[in-house]
Parts: structure tokens; sequence; C-alpha cells
């Protein structure tokens, strides 16, 4: 399993290289605030690296539009129980999108962070699950978790899956955002063309800006759980897509499995709910 997950993330370490050059239309560029890392993280890494592999990732997604994101980001006091969280800043453009915003992720101690040194690759994690519904419009990847950690990995927070979820906000999952604020009305998200899975009806927690948390196994639902990375879904990408109207590119990880095993991949994710959950924040 390791190394099919290895290859999977290797192909997605290219992409991230490549939305990185001067060819990229969507770009994110990411400034470094600076703050204390909390002394209790474990793993070797730092934050640079992997906010700018999160961002990476992400660039990767919507490859074929031309969208300029600045995000700074730093260490930070939150507390309450808070792992990290998105500040909108501005929008603009046609269409609207967020065009600048501050990332934050807790210092204060209050749960141990692992810190990998080699965020593009799933070394830590011996085990992956996807999950697959439907919407209206057809089977749909609604989570894709890493599990089985070890090392540094076991039961502490990945902070790779916390950027991702950070940035998510960014793009368009943010309650500053105009057009966020303009579809939210219903508790959904209405997919039109020309976006794929047009007339999938997708359900959002209107009052903090995530996908709704009656799908735990998303990247954009509200909290993180120790002990496992996620990566980025269908679900997650089609709802940012449909909100900053962009040409999403899918993964080949959230590709659908044999009907066959649909279900029992979907009954292995939810059995990860033991881990200790901390929240996600948006603004």
């Amino acid at each position: 399993m390791k190394n099919k997950i290895g290859s999977i993330l290797s192909t997605i370490c290219i992409f991230s290289i490549l939305s990185q050059s001067s060819y990229a239309a969507f770009t994110i560029m990411t400034n470094f605030l600076g703050g204390a890392a909390p002394t209790n993280a474990v793993g070797g890494g730092n934050l640079q690296d992997i906010f700018e592999e999160a961002a990476g990732f992400w660039e990767s997604i919507y490859p074929n539009d031309t969208h300029t994101l600045t995000l700074d980001y730093s260490w930070a006091t939150l507390g309450s129980g808070t792992l990290g969280q998105h500040l909108f800043q501005s929008e603009g453009g046609t269409p609207n999108r967020e065009t600048a915003g501050v990332i934050n992720f807790d210092n204060s101690e209050d749960v141990v962070f692992f810190l990998d040194s080699t965020p593009g690759d799933d070394a830590e994690y011996g085990n992956a699950n996807a999950v697959f519904r439907n919407f209206g419009a057809g089977l749909l990847n609604t989570g894709y978790i890493l599990s089985d950690p070890t090392g540094s990995a076991i039961g502490n927070f990945d902070l790779f899956s916390i950027a991702l979820h950070e940035i998510g906000h960014a793009l368009g999952l943010s309650s500053g955002n105009s057009s966020f604020q303009n579809e939210r009305g219903d508790n959904d998200i209405d997919v039109q063309s020309p976006r794929p899975y047009a007339g999938s009806v997708l359900p959002i927690d209107d009052t903090t800006a995530h996908i709704n948390v009656s799908i735990p196994e998303s990247l954009m639902q509200p909290f993180s759980s120790a002990g496992e990375r996620k990566l980025i879904d269908t679900l997650s990408i089609l709802a940012i897509a449909e909100i900053s109207e962009l040409d999403p590119y899918f993964p080949d990880y959230t590709v659908i499995p044999e009907p066959a095993n649909i279900t029992l991949i979907f009954i292995a994710v939810l059995t990860l709910g033991c881990f200790r959950k901390k929240q996600l924040k948006s603004s």
C-alpha cells in the first residue's frame, strides 16, 4: 500500500513543481511572517516547507485558470482548541475571487503538531481510504485519508493537512468572500455547468464556511483528527471551483473504484472517529 500511495503523491509533487514554474497561470504567492514554532512539535520539519508544499498542491488543482492569491502566514497563539485560522483580507476580479488573506497556525502547545520534513510523500502513513457519495449527479470523492501512522505521526496533528485546509478557505470557502455569501443562503452549493458534476448539491456549514460536518471525511469539514493525513478531495475541489468559478483538475486518487469496493471503503473511513478532534476556523 505504501508504494501505491507514494506513487500517487509523487505524481502530485510533479504537479506542484510545474505549478510554480514560469508557465503557471494560477499562482499562490506566499509570505512567511514568522512567529515562534511550538516547542513540543515533532517530526523535524518546518512550517515554511510544509506551507509551500500545500500551496503548490492547490496550484496544481486549477492549472487552467489565471489568478494570483497572496497569502501571509505565521505561527500565532489562537487558543480555544483552534489549530489553524484563515483571515480574509481582499477580493476582486472577474470572476470574483479572494486576492489576499492571512493564515495563522496555533503555537499554544495545546496539542502536538507533526511537522513532516518530507510533506510531499506518505512515508509515515501505511494505509489509504477513499470515500464516495452521490449529491445528485453521480458518485464523487468526498475524502481521501491516510492512516495507520508511524513514528512521529502517531497520535499527533498533521500540519500539512491543516495547511491544505486553511488554503482551501482562501480559495473560496470563506465568510468574507462575497461569492460565498451569495451562495450559502440555502446551506448548500449548487454545482452548475461548465463545472463537472453539474446538478450536484453540496452540503455546507454556512456559518463557518466549511463542508458540513455530516461529511467528516472531507478535507474542508471543520474538524481535524490526530494520527491521520487528509488530502484534497473532489468535494472540496468542486465546492471551491463553483464559488470561485474555477476549472478543476481531480487527482488520480479521487477516481471511483470498482463498485464492489465502495461500501467497504466508506466503512473503513468512518472507523477513524476514535482520534482526538480539534477545530479549524475561517473568516
